[in-house]
């Protein structure tokens, strides 16, 4: 471990921010103790160090990371992917503890959008759905909710994977949203985002691409 630790405040020293893998609670405890540690290391950093997946994250974590300032990647596509063996694996006490995303928002935190594609779907609007609704399936054929108090509106969903991941790789000054002075890239929807059934989401099309204003792709 302390050479693990070694190796990311050296490359921090660099001049990288980090992004540390770190799933359950003790290993997002260490990735916070290595980001207070890289406090003391002068430099700006345009990139926030940032915790990728943070799949179990407990509220004095969660203070902890507001504190150093890091941002915290969470993926909602692994819900209906994965819900019904985190459920029985971390149990009813831990699942609100998990893959947090509205108690991120709450705290001030910016909110990334992810889908850690291939592992799960690199589909947006079906990992958008699965921020809002966050249910999955149990072995009975069920349907659950994981973590209800963790669900995010549609829009605070869509903001999450635009501007929220633009802020969590430092590049809200030039992606992330329709501004002046602001790259082109966009997508053009079938339908409305926020005026459809949540159920209808994944159903929307893409028409249109455009990167840097130059259309990439186009059903039109």
């Amino acid at each position: 471990m302390g050479e693990l630790r070694g190796r990311i405040l050296a490359a921090y020293r660099s001049g990288w921010s980090i992004a540390a893998h770190a799933i359950g609670d003790a290993a997002v405890d260490l990735a916070i103790e290595i980001f207070e540690q890289a406090r003391s290391i002068p430099g700006a950093r345009s990139v926030p160090n940032r915790i990728e997946h943070g799949g179990v994250l407990t509220d004095a974590q969660l203070a902890r990371i507001v504190a150093v300032g890091a941002v915290v990647v969470p993926q909602p596509g692994f819900i209906p992917a994965f819900g019904a063996d985190m459920a029985r694996a971390l149990g009813e006490a831990r699942v609100p503890q998990s893959y947090r995303a509205a108690s991120l928002l709450a705290a001030g935190l910016p909110l990334p959008g992810s889908s850690d594609r291939p592992v799960t779907t690199g589909n947006v609007l079906r990992n958008v759905q699965a921020f809002v609704e966050r249910s999955y399936t149990d072995a009975a054929g069920a349907s659950c909710v994981y973590g209800p108090a963790e669900r995010l509106s549609v829009q605070q969903a869509l903001r999450a994977y635009t501007l929220g991941s633009a802020q969590a790789t430092g590049q809200q000054e030039h992606r992330g949203s329709l501004e002046l002075g602001k790259l082109a890239d966009l997508v053009l929807l079938d339908r409305n985002p926020l005026e459809v059934p949540v159920e209808d989401l994944t159903g929307i099309r893409v028409v249109e691409t455009l990167l840097g204003g130059t259309t990439t792709h186009s059903l039109l």
